[in-house]
């Protein structure tokens, strides 16, 4: 029997309603991650609450917000299926190029729903909005 850690943050609506959870990688004994590998830790998050244990366990019928790399981002072909529950998050530490424009204008051609977290506005970030569906105060 596997052992699989996933910490999950509850994300609330205006109304304080949980609309969804932030699925977040953990060690095995259940502390937070200290992993400065974040292709490691997402995939870990992607690995372990979608194909191991089921979105359902995990999150129920609420949304799945995980954090992507730059990485990720740019190789979209490394995320799950696009889904009515599947956000991907777009940290706030990611630079904002003409590559990752590209990168989320494609995967929002494709159906995924994006999210921008811990936003704080800056004027180069407006066309990134135009794209975002949920943006986390």
């Amino acid at each position: 029997m596997h052992n699989y850690h996933i910490g999950r943050q509850p994300i609330f609506d205006g109304d304080q309603r949980v609309i969804g959870y932030e699925l977040l990688y953990r060690h095995r004994d259940g502390a937070f991650s200290s992993a400065s590998d974040g292709d490691q830790a997402t995939s870990q998050v992607i690995m372990n609450s979608f194909w191991e244990m089921g979105l359902g366990k995990v999150v129920g019928a609420h949304k799945a917000f995980v954090n992507v790399t730059r990485n990720f981002l740019i190789n979209g072909d490394l995320l799950p299926p696009p889904s009515s529950q599947l956000v991907i998050e777009i940290l706030e530490d990611i630079l904002v190029d003409a590559e990752v424009m590209a990168a989320v204008r494609d995967l929002k051609r494709k159906g995924y729903i994006i999210a921008l977290d811990d936003f704080s506005y800056h004027p180069d970030l407006a066309p990134l909005i135009e794209l975002a569906d949920i943006i986390k105060l």
